[in-house]
C-alpha cells in the first residue's frame, strides 16, 4: 500500500514536470485543452495518465502559477500616502472607535502558586 502511494506521488510529480514544460511553451485557453496536451504527451512518453494523477499535477503546478487563460497581471506599485498629522491621526482613530464601539479589555487573572509548574 505504501509503495503504491509512493509510486503515484512520483507519477504525479512527473506529470507536473510535463505540465510545467507545456505551460512554458504555449498558452492554453481552457483546462480541457491543457488536459488533452498532457494526455498526448503522456501517451507519447508511455507514462500512466489517470484523472487523479492529472489533478494532482494541477494542484502541484497551479499552486504558484496560473494554468489557463491570461497570465496574472503584475502587481501595481501603490504610491505611498502622505503622512498624517497628529490631529488627523486622532480624528481617524476617533472615527474608528465611534464606528466599532468600545473595545473589550480583558484582564489576566493570576494563577494560584500551587498550580504553577516549575521547570
Amino acid at each position: 500500500m505504501l509503495l503504491n502511494d509512493h509510486a503515484e506521488d512520483q507519477n504525479a510529480r512527473r506529470l507536473a514536470l510535463i505540465l510545467r514544460e507545456l505551460l512554458a511553451g504555449e498558452r492554453f485557453e481552457t483546462l480541457a485543452d491543457l488536459t488533452d496536451a498532457v494526455k498526448r504527451r503522456c501517451s507519447r512518453l508511455r507514462l500512466p495518465c489517470t484523472p487523479d494523477l492529472v489533478n494532482a499535477a494541477y494542484r502541484l503546478v497551479g499552486s504558484n502559477r496560473p494554468l489557463v487563460g491570461e497570465r496574472r497581471p503584475p502587481t501595481s506599485i501603490v504610491e505611498p500616502a502622505a503622512p498624517l498629522s497628529a490631529t488627523q491621526a486622532r480624528a481617524a482613530l476617533q472615527a474608528i472607535r465611534a464606528r466599532l464601539g468600545p473595545l473589550p479589555v480583558r484582564t489576566m487573572t493570576a494563577a494560584p502558586v500551587d498550580e504553577v509548574r516549575r521547570c
